[in-house]
Formats: C-alpha cells, sequence, structure tokens
C-alpha cells in the first residue's frame, strides 16, 4: 500500500525555496494553505476518514428527513444538542435492528471528530451545551444493555493450541500450499512480530524482515523496518520498541519453523514484478 502523499512544496524543498534578500538560498519552502491543509488531510488514517464521513452521512440523512437542510457545523449548540441526542435515541440498522453500544459511541465520536476537522466552536464530549446529547447516548446505552446488547456476539475467541494442532493437521497452516503458506505467514506475525490489522501486513516490505545469526549460530528473522501501524502513529516520537522484534528457527519441526516457512517465498522476491513492494498485496 503506498504511503500518503505529501504535498510537492513538503516533499522537495530545493525546487520551490525562495531565494532569501542577500542572494542565498531559502531553508524554507513555499507551501499554501490549501496546500498545508491537504497535508494534514493525507495523514489521517484512511479508515478512521472512511468511517467518519459515513456517519455524518448518515446523520446528514437523519436531518434531512427532519427538515433541517443547514450544514451541520451551521447549526448552534443550542440547537444541534437535541439533534445529536434524538439521532443517537432513533438510529436504526437497515435491517431495523438496533446497534451495539459501542458503535453508538462510535457514532458520537465521529460527529465529535467531524466538527473538531471543521473548527466547530464546542465539543461534543466536554462542552456544557452538548450536556443533554451525552446524557441521552448514556440512557440509550443502558437500555441496549438491559435488553442484552453490548455481550459482543462476534468477538473472536482465544487461539487455542489445540486450534492450531488443528490448523496443521487439516494443512491449513505449513508448507502445503501457497494458501497455507500465506496463512501461516500471517500467524507467525501476529504471534511473533506483533502484526494485528490488515494495513500492517500489506504495508510490510521485502526486506523489512531479515535472516540472521545470533551468537549461538541459531537463525531468528528479525523485523527491521516497522511501518506506521494503528497504535504507532508517528504523533510520538520517543513510541519505539526497544528492540526489534524476533522469531527463532526451531529445526526439530520443520513444518511450524518460521524461518523454514518464509524460506518457501525466497523465490519470489527474484520473479515479482519490481512495482510489487510488498509480499502481501
Amino acid at each position: 500500500m503506498n504511503e500518503p502523499s505529501v504535498p510537492e512544496a513538503v516533499a522537495d524543498d530545493s525546487s520551490d525555496a525562495m531565494p532569501s534578500t542577500d542572494g542565498r538560498q531559502s531553508r524554507f519552502a513555499t507551501l499554501s494553505s490549501v496546500d498545508l491543509d491537504n497535508f494534514v488531510a493525507d495523514q489521517q488514517n484512511k479508515e478512521t476518514v472512511r468511517k467518519t464521513n459515513g456517519h455524518i452521512a448518515l446523520f446528514k440523512e437523519y436531518l434531512a428527513e427532519n427538515g433541517e437542510r443547514r450544514d451541520v457545523c451551521d447549526i448552534a449548540p443550542t440547537e444541534l444538542d437535541p439533534l445529536v441526542g434524538k439521532f443517537l435515541c432513533v438510529v436504526r440498522k437497515e435491517d431495523g435492528s438496533e446497534y451495539e453500544p459501542s458503535y453508538l459511541r462510535g457514532m458520537f465520536s465521529s460527529l465529535e471528530r467531524h466538527l473538531r476537522w471543521k473548527k466547530y466552536d464546542v465539543s461534543l464530549t466536554t462542552g456544557p451545551e452538548f450536556f443533554t446529547a451525552r446524557e441521552q447516548l448514556k440512557a440509550k446505552q443502558k437500555a441496549l444493555r438491559k435488553q442484552g446488547k453490548g455481550n459482543l456476539p462476534n468477538k473472536a475467541g482465544t487461539l487455542t493450541d489445540d486450534n492450531v494442532d488443528h490448523l496443521y493437521a487439516t494443512k491449513q497452516l505449513g508448507g502445503h500450499s501457497p494458501q497455507s503458506i500465506i496463512n501461516t505467514l500471517w500467524l507467525n506475525n501476529m504471534l511473533h512480530f506483533g502484526m494485528r490489522a490488515i494495513k500492517e501486513h500489506r504495508s510490510l516490505c521485502w526486506g523489512d524482515v531479515q535472516l540472521k545469526r545470533d551468537s549461538h549460530d541459531r537463525e531468528y528473522l528479525e523485523m527491521t523496518g516497522e511501518h506506521q501501524t494503528k497504535t504507532r502513529t508517528g504523533e510520538n516520537v520517543t513510541d519505539v520498541r526497544p528492540v526489534n522484534p524476533q522469531m527463532y528457527a526451531f529445526p526439530s519441526d520443520p513444518e511450524r519453523c518460521p524461518v523454514i516457512c518464509i524460506n518457501y517465498t525466497d523465490h519470489l522476491d527474484q520473479q515479482i514484478p519490481t512495482v510489487w513492494t510488498t509480499p502481501f498485496i
């Protein structure tokens, strides 16, 4: 997956830099306010932006059905407060069923985020003007929990050793097929490298994981190139791993050895098109 684009003025300050009054090349690139806004927007988490836009579109649909044609940001807090509260109480899924309590909270956060991006004067989460909306959200969540909502029926269960044994026994893991190899790589990356999201795998590039040997001549894989993740966004420059994550070979069990598994893909490094920068496309 390609990294978010950076405005040209930011990416190459030498071409757009203005000469200083004494004839020397300026160290500061020219950057319009529009380019700066676009640059900031490009750094937002794409999934967060997609979810926020979806919730705002749904809220606007609710406003239109109730005869409110103004833009959300043009509605005064005293008028917006009851609209937000009632929306969270009456909104339903497309099939007419209720949302989970946590999902309603997510909608509320999306509204807050949208208004913050648009420089709205008052915060939904802290402003006293939206006290009623927050109380109505809490009441709705309590009512839903009384109905049995909030138990996360689709929550993934813990992966046990017996589950892993079954996956290997049924050849869903191991070196039996291209798909089983990919499955094993994903599992190993999650267990040993702490990778969890799809984006983290698909931003992984050839060369980010290197084969090394320790002082006892034991082989291991080390992730040397960590990209932006959901929990490490780059905002905090000190939030880095103290050591690179590693996974060691265990030749006594070739079927489950992570080094042997990744060696199955060695030939791909020579055969794939150069435009494929990641093994997980």
